[in-house]
């Protein structure tokens, strides 16, 4: 079996783990996250995919992605798709405010990368992700390290995975779920051979 979700979320669905694991995994911090998208009806004439922006230079947004340039043909030819990820501090000043406020807000700050961007909006979506991304504290791979260690006496049959394993993302939570799959099937393939009758 294969448990894959949030770290906090873990020790409710195991309560047999280890006292050690169920402390570590529900003490793991996240943070939660407002991500703004913004259908375009042209897009800007940055080529990047994604831009990581200086907080002293834009302290509203942490980053921009640019999907029309990520992917190509996933946006409409002359449209533009872009996702706004806006700094903590942000996330939590909007949090509680209605779609069209933190839209609206979004885009100023946008405007400020994208000069002329909030005429060519044509549509908007805000996704609340809490949890969002781990926010590991210092020496906190120190003690992923050690968790893992931990993890690898116990029942291989039993694997955790999610996005706790590494830094917070989409490919490195999959990355997780298919490592741990790998590892149940590695075990399974030993328990097969070693019970199959010896050939005279």
């Amino acid at each position: 079996m294969v448990v894959a979700v949030p770290a906090p979320q873990v020790p409710g669905i195991l309560p047999e783990l280890a006292p050690l694991d169920r402390d570590y995994l529900s003490s793991l911090p996240y943070s939660r996250a407002l991500i703004v998208s913004l259908g375009l009806e042209r897009p800007p004439r940055e080529r990047a995919f994604a831009l990581f922006l200086a907080r002293r230079t834009h302290p509203a947004l942490v980053g921009i992605e640019l999907h029309h340039n990520k992917i190509p043909g996933r946006v409409d030819d002359g449209r533009g798709l872009i996702t706004l990820h806006p700094r903590q501090e942000f996330t939590d000043r909007w949090w509680d405010a209605d779609d069209a406020t933190i839209t609206e807000e979004a885009i100023t700050a946008a405007a400020a990368v994208f000069p002329g961007l909030r005429d060519t909006v044509l549509t908007s979506h805000v996704s609340r992700q809490d949890p969002a991304l781990v926010v590991r504290p210092p020496g906190g791979y120190a003690d992923l390290r050690a968790f893992n260690a931990r993890r690898r006496t116990t029942d291989p049959r039993l694997q955790l995975a999610g996005d706790y394993f590494g830094p917070s993302s989409t490919y490195g939570a999959l990355r997780s779920g298919e490592e741990a799959a790998a590892r149940i099937l590695t075990h399974l393939t030993r328990t097969h051979r070693s019970r199959r009758p010896h050939e005279s």
